[in-house]
């Protein structure tokens, strides 16, 4: 049709969007969604296509990507489960196992592709220069974890709320003395 791969990645997302919901058990897949754009972006459209299928899937939801950084959405939401390929490395080769597994997951902070450039043959000063950039760009990248830091302060001011108004619907208060404790928690979380 003459239309880049990324305007096809997201007219097949937003079909997929628009066909979920309800209270339909579903499996969504989504495989390498974001590939086709700049990086931080497809981080940022599959870091809010997470949380929406979270919110609005009943069912299993397999997100594939090379995206490290979502990994974080496992600290945030309960719903969700990082994992990733186990590889390992001997005398400096990559050897892939085609298993998941847990271990490590939020230690990643890339992937592979470096190592597998300088195995396929890459020059080697292409190779020292990529992991020189790559160092820099994860010690000056603070976007992702500065937005877990504070979605993580939301979501346990959250639980302390929704603990809170337990607490005050299980106690034996008056009506009157609920409504004034439930005006103390809007005074206390709002303002």
């Amino acid at each position: 049709e003459g239309v880049s791969s990324f305007f096809s990645e997201v007219r097949d997302v937003q079909f997929l969007i628009e066909k979920i919901g309800g209270n339909r058990p579903t499996l969504v897949l989504v495989d390498e969604f974001g590939k086709g754009t700049e990086c931080m972006e497809g981080v940022c459209l599959n870091w809010a296509l997470c949380e929406y299928l979270t919110a609005k899937t009943r069912g299993l939801t397999i997100v594939a990507t090379h995206f490290t950084q979502l990994t974080a959405l496992s600290k945030l939401y309960d719903e969700i489960t990082s994992k990733h390929m186990k590889v390992k490395i001997e005398n400096s080769k990559l050897r892939p196992f085609y298993q998941h597994q847990d271990e490590g997951v939020e230690d990643l902070k890339s992937g592979y592709g470096i190592k597998l450039a300088e195995q396929l043959g890459f020059p080697p000063t292409i190779i020292a220069e990529a992991e020189e950039i790559l160092s820099r760009v994860l010690a000056e990248s603070i976007f992702i974890n500065r937005e877990v830091s504070y979605a993580q302060i939301q979501k346990e001011t959250l639980q302390n709320l929704k603990a809170e108004l337990k607490g005050i619907r299980d106690s034996n208060q008056s009506p009157k003395e609920k409504a004034e404790s439930i005006r103390e928690l809007k005074l206390k979380y709002l303002n």
